[in-house]
């Protein structure tokens, strides 16, 4: 799915990401956690990446589900952890809250894009 890089538009990308892995028969659980990774990489994307669309793949396959957001790079920067958040900070969580909700997750970048994926184990 291509969306507007907008922030509105992650409610979007989950409504349309929920009704594709409940097609799929994925559990309710499974969908919870992609669901949750996928808000904090799209609004990564969003934010700090570059372009004017930000896209979002899955696949279901057998026992994992696994889904990607693809956006512009900025300057050659890689998606990366600002450190430890402060308890009283808005921001800074989004790739240790991917990392909680997902079984596995990584990066991959080239010179226009990156890609941050994520895979959750299906029972």
């Amino acid at each position: 799915m291509r969306l507007a890089a907008e922030l509105e538009n992650v409610a979007v990308g989950r409504r349309w990401l929920q009704g594709r892995l409940e097609n799929d028969g994925v559990g309710q659980s499974a969908i919870a956690d992609l669901l949750q990774s996928l808000s904090e990489a799209l609004t990564n994307a969003i934010l700090y990446g570059d372009g004017l669309h930000v896209g979002i793949e899955y696949e279901v396959n057998g026992d994992s589900a696994r889904v990607s957001v693809v956006n512009g790079i900025r300057d050659g920067a890689e998606p990366q952890r600002r450190g430890p958040a402060a308890p009283d900070a808005e921001s800074g969580r989004g790739l240790d809250l991917v990392e909680a909700f997902s079984d596995r997750w990584g990066t991959a970048t080239s010179d226009t894009e990156v890609k941050v994926w994520f895979e959750v184990k299906l029972p």
